[in-house]
């Protein structure tokens, strides 16, 4: 998908990808907002108890899940976090962490709540396709993360470079994500 949204705006290809406004942008948006949709399903499947592993992951997180997809896909769309940065975080104050661009603070927390949930979802999955998958979007969303926060990456590249990297790593842990809630959910209908 990321080349074909590069060819999409030849002979500029960076356009396609390494913008907020891409068209791999959109991509993104489209599978959280199907994350979303995928994970309301979870919660309302109606063979759910199937095993001990599955019992133990409670109503309320499906929700929850549910809600923070669809938060992550208006987010991408509207850019929230991004104007929330430049017109209030970044005229009004000096806080900053050690290595974060100025005003990414929530950056990593995105990565703290993801950490969290990984690991109380990763002890009741027992499909190990479906584990590898969901360490895959992991470690392709830490790597989105580090590129698009860390002050260092940002001194020693080009922003055009490792924006595009970012936002095809983006589209790589949004894909692993999917695949593997929608194998869940259909591994949930099939018993």
């Amino acid at each position: 998908m990321p080349l074909l949204c590069g060819l999409s705006t030849f002979p500029n290809f960076v356009a396609g990808i390494a913008h907020e406004n891409s068209p791999l942008n959109w991509f993104s948006t489209v599978i959280f907002w199907s994350l979303g949709i995928f994970t309301f399903l979870i919660w309302s499947a109606p063979n759910k108890p199937v095993s001990e592993n599955i019992k133990k992951i409670p109503e309320w997180f499906w929700i929850a899940f549910s809600f923070g997809f669809f938060f992550l896909s208006l987010d991408d769309q509207f850019q929230f976090h991004e104007r929330f940065r430049d017109h209030e975080i970044n005229p009004n104050t000096n806080l900053s962490i050690p290595f974060v661009e100025r005003g990414e603070f929530q950056i990593p927390f995105y990565i703290l709540v993801g950490f969290i949930i990984y690991r109380f979802l990763i002890k009741r999955i027992e499909r190990k396709w479906i584990f590898n998958t969901l360490t895959a979007g992991i470690i392709f969303g830490i790597a989105a993360c580090g590129l698009d926060t860390l002050t260092f990456i940002h001194k020693n590249f080009s922003i055009v470079y490792t924006q595009t990297i970012e936002e095809c790593l983006e589209y790589a842990a949004v894909s692993c994500w999917l695949s593997a809630f929608t194998e869940y959910y259909f591994d949930l209908l099939d018993r």
